[in-house]
């Protein structure tokens, strides 16, 4: 059995008036992740909003951030030749995004060099072989991704023996479908035509940006959203009525072409919301100065 971990929408650094410690919901998602399946995984993907791009906090801290997530998530891998696959998110920075990935992401520098690195809004396209599954990376970006949906017919063409049931794709946002309901965000998705180019290279289709679970069975094509790290989000509230339960999931599929995948949801229902933790780095500095007195 071959195991791939989806993680999505992390948000490290946003706490949201205090409500949320990412990096605390960051550490319980990756200490389950190993608890779960303590030999690795075969592949770990990260389906954007990994770094909140808050104007008020210096690029370095952002880098570090982002350095940080990535490093974490290759410890989840079964060993060095898995690969992690990762793509933004409407909530990323890009450029320190692609700058961190570019050096840092293991397993991935090929597929920038190939297709063109993330800075191309709406183009990026990545794959890569898990078994005899072919992993698919769009990015959903700020326009539609008809540019990484291009490069993924191209490469369609060139391959013959690639059947729409050995193919799974991932994106950030999903597109508009019916059954796949958020109040929330009815207007933060792409768009119907997004799911139509995409329906005849999957069967099965995987999303973040909606902070909570839900599977959605088209005509040709399972849409699977995951849950939410830092948050799982009411879809049914026009508000953001946020749950700071963090969440995952694991998609399993046997070794041999054309095996049925199961997509396991994990919710940490028994986590305990901890107060905000602010690192050194970003303590405020009469809070630093009331330290040296004492």
């Amino acid at each position: 059995m071959l195991n791939v971990l989806q993680l999505s929408d992390i948000h490290y650094g946003a706490d949201y008036d205090g409500k949320f410690d990412t990096a605390d919901q960051w550490a319980a998602v990756i200490a389950d992740a190993h608890k779960l399946c303590p030999d690795g995984y075969d592949a770990v993907v990260i389906t954007g909003d990994l770094v909140d791009d808050d104007p008020k906090v210096p690029d370095e801290i952002k880098r570090e951030r982002y350095k940080t997530i990535i490093a974490d998530a290759a410890s989840l891998r079964r060993n060095d030749k898995c690969p992690l696959l990762v793509t933004p998110g409407n909530h990323d920075n890009r450029k320190i995004f692609t700058e961190v990935v570019n050096t840092d992401c293991p397993c991935f520098q090929w597929g920038l060099k190939q297709f063109g690195g993330f800075n191309d809004v709406g183009g990026q396209c990545m794959f890569v072989g898990v078994g005899n599954k072919t992993l698919v990376v769009l990015d959903s970006g700020t326009a539609e991704p008809y540019k990484g949906i291009a490069k993924l017919a191209k490469v369609v063409m060139q391959h013959k023996s690639w059947f729409q049931n050995d193919t799974m794709v991932f994106t950030h946002k999903p597109f508009r479908t019916n059954g796949l309901y958020h109040r929330f965000m009815k207007d933060n998705i792409m768009s119907e035509e997004v799911g139509s180019l995409v329906e005849p290279y999957t069967t099965d289709y995987f999303c973040g940006h909606f902070h909570h679970y839900a599977t959605v069975d088209n005509p040709r094509m399972v849409v699977h959203a995951c849950p939410g790290i830092q948050c799982q989000i009411d879809p049914y509230s026009k508000e953001c009525n946020a749950i700071p339960v963090p969440g995952y999931q694991v998609i399993s599929f046997e070794s041999h072409a054309n095996a049925t995948i199961k997509v396991t949801p994990v919710i940490l229902d028994d986590y305990v919301v901890k107060p905000k933790h602010q690192a050194p780095s970003q303590a405020k500095p009469q809070a630093k100065s009331k330290g040296k007195k004492a």
